[in-house]
C-alpha cells in the first residue's frame, strides 16, 4: 500500500514539475517528507496488521530488479528532466531548451546502443500510453484552476483559513487534498494559484503530500480490496502526518 502513498507524491515528473513551478526548497520538501513518512505508514500497518502473517511466512527473492544498463539510462533520464529545470531557475525557455537538447540526445545515444530494437518500441508505447493519459487531465487541471482561481480572488477565504503557519492550517489543508481529487500533475499549479491568494508554505507542503497521494475515490477502492479497518487506519495516517511533516518542514528555520 506504500507504494499507493509514494508514487503519486514523490514520483520524478511529480517533482521536477513542483520544482520548475513552486521552486526547489517545496520540491526537496516534498521529497523528503513522502519518503519519511511512507516509512511511519508502512511500520504501523505492518505492526497493525501483517505482523503475525509475515512471521509465518519466509519469501526470499534472488533475482534483480533492474539490469545495469537499466538503471543508467534511468540516470540520464532523470538528469535530463531535474538539471535543466534547476540550473534554469529564473533563466529564460531557451536557456532550459539549450540544456535538455543535448542531455536528452546523451539519453536517447545510450538508449539505441544499450538496447535491443523490440526494447526500444515497447519503450516508446509505453512512453505515449503515458503521454495520452496525462497530458488532456493535466491541461483541463490547469484551465480548472485559473478559474478557481479567479473566483477565490474575490473572497478572502484562502488567506483566512490556510493563511497562518500553526498546525491548524496545515491539517485543515492536508483534510482538503486528502478529499479533493487531483489528476496528475496539477497539484503543483493549484497549490501555486493558493500560495498567491495567501496561504501559508506549511499548509501549501501539507496540501501538496495529501492531494496527490490519496482521494475520496481512492479511499473507496482502497477499503474495498483491503478492508474498511486497514484503509481508515492508511488514511487517517497520511492526513496526520502529512499535516505535521508540512507544519515541521514549512518552517523558514529549517531551510536556513
Amino acid at each position: 500500500m506504500i507504494i499507493l502513498w509514494t508514487a503519486p507524491a514523490a514520483n520524478i515528473l511529480a517533482l521536477v514539475y513542483t520544482g520548475a513551478i513552486l521552486g526547489v526548497e517545496m520540491a526537496l520538501a516534498r521529497l523528503l517528507t513522502a519518503i519519511l513518512t511512507s516509512f511511519v505508514i508502512g511500520i504501523t500497518l505492518f505492526v497493525i496488521f501483517d505482523k503475525k502473517i509475515a512471521s509465518e511466512e519466509r519469501v526470499s527473492f534472488n533475482g534483480k530488479i533492474l539490469e545495469k544498463r537499466a538503471v543508467y539510462l534511468l540516470l540520464l533520464l532523470i538528469i535530463s528532466l531535474l538539471i535543466p529545470n534547476y540550473l534554469g531557475v529564473g533563466r529564460s525557455y531557451e536557456f532550459k531548451v539549450a540544456i535538455f537538447a543535448p542531455l536528452i540526445a546523451l539519453a536517447l545515444a545510450y538508449a539505441f546502443r544499450a538496447f535491443e530494437k523490440e526494447g526500444l518500441k515497447l519503450w516508446f508505447m509505453e512512453t505515449w500510453f503515458f503521454v495520452k493519459q496525462m497530458i488532456p487531465p493535466l491541461l483541463i487541471g490547469v484551465f480548472v484552476v485559473g478559474v478557481v482561481g479567479e473566483l477565490l480572488k474575490e473572497t478572502e477565504l484562502v488567506s483566512t483559513y490556510l493563511g497562518g503557519e500553526g498546525l491548524q492550517q496545515s491539517f485543515l489543508a492536508s483534510i482538503i487534498g486528502a478529499l479533493s481529487y487531483f489528476a496528475t500533475l496539477t497539484e503543483a499549479p493549484f497549490v501555486k494559484m493558493l500560495i498567491e491568494l495567501g496561504m501559508g508554505k506549511r499548509a501549501a507542503i501539507a496540501l501538496l503530500l495529501a492531494g496527490p497521494g490519496i482521494s475520496l475515490p481512492n479511499m473507496l477502492a482502497i477499503a474495498k480490496l483491503f478492508g474498511v479497518r486497514r484503509a481508515a487506519v492508511y488514511v487517517s495516517l497520511i492526513v496526520l502526518l502529512a499535516a505535521l511533516a508540512g507544519w515541521f518542514l514549512g518552517g523558514d528555520s529549517i531551510w536556513m
